[in-house]
């Protein structure tokens, strides 16, 4: 099929838009697949390329894909938390990760905080300024928890030295 029009594919899922070759080639459109998931948005050469993906699990994601997958600059709202900013290969690559019980800034490796240097702040007030490591404190910090300052050398979430912190974690810890 080649043209503008509706195609219901025999497994349910249903296209809408400008066809080459029996598929959404190029240009706007819509995808609703057998499962309920919803895309609509810009197709280049039959993939999803910038735009919104609604998932039947409630999960929305509106911004730019590469091979179908959350790519570049994106924001996803998932179980009330929303990350927004820049997606690597579906995961989150750099931006500001908000949930019900922290916002945290810097960057991320398999979707777990990973930054030398990257702030957290918690609902409760405590407040975090530096390393990351697989989604807990690890390298150089500042801690702020109930008025109390720790400064020190983190590893795997626990201090395990004490440190005078260069003025860049000083500043970010008094930012937040």
């Amino acid at each position: 099929y080649e043209g503008a029009g509706v195609l219901i594919k025999s497994d349910g899922t249903e296209l809408r838009g400008t066809f080459r070759s029996g598929a959404i080639y190029n240009g706007i459109g819509t995808l609703i697949s057998f499962d309920g998931d919803r895309f609509n948005g810009e197709f280049l050469i039959g993939n999803y390329r910038i735009g919104e993906l609604t998932c039947v699990n409630a999960d929305v994601y509106t911004g730019n894909f590469v091979n179908n997958k959350y790519d570049g600059q994106g924001v996803l709202m998932r179980n009330g938390d929303k990350f927004e900013g820049i997606f690597k290969a579906g995961n989150y690559f750099y931006g500001t990760l908000t949930t019900s019980y922290c916002t945290f800034t810097g960057s991320f490796s398999d979707n777990l905080y990973h930054d030398p240097s990257a702030a957290l702040v918690l609902t409760n007030g405590t407040k975090y300024a530096g390393g990351f490591k697989k989604g807990v404190y690890h390298g150089f910090g500042v801690l702020l928890c109930n008025n109390k300052q720790t400064k020190g050398y983190f590893l795997a979430g626990k201090r395990v030295s004490r440190f005078r912190p260069n003025y860049w974690f000083e500043k970010r810890l008094l930012s937040l």
